[in-house]
């Protein structure tokens, strides 16, 4: 069977399951949805409404059995998403660290 490239387009895919802005109600522009990464049958997608400028974060997985996604409205832009998940994540630590820090007061000390 052929496909189109359209079909494979996962900003095509995106903006058929979440075809309009959830604040706003505009329509999502394909060209305007960016791939930002791809592992296995998972793709994170962030759009932006044409309309008020949110952003939107997508996770589309595609398999044999059908596809589904979980969208995230947020304020971050494309480059913030990109940057996000290429650092490091918050360790059990830090978030001590963090607890102890403001429970003693030194948090303000320290910036």
């Amino acid at each position: 069977m052929h496909t189109s490239r359209s079909e494979n387009d996962p900003r095509v895919t995106a903006a058929q399951l979440i075809p309009t802005c959830q604040l706003c109600d505009a329509a999502f522009v394909p060209q305007r949805i960016r791939l930002l990464g791809e592992s296995g049958h998972a793709q994170l997608l962030h759009a932006q409404c044409p309309h008020c400028h949110t952003g939107m974060v997508l996770l589309v997985l595609i398999h044999e059995l059908g596809m589904g996604s979980v969208g995230l409205v947020t304020d971050l832009s494309e480059g913030d998403v990109v940057r996000l998940f290429r650092e490091s994540s918050i360790s059990t630590d830090d978030v001590l660290a963090i607890s102890s820090h403001l429970h003693t007061g030194e948090l303000l000390d320290s910036i």
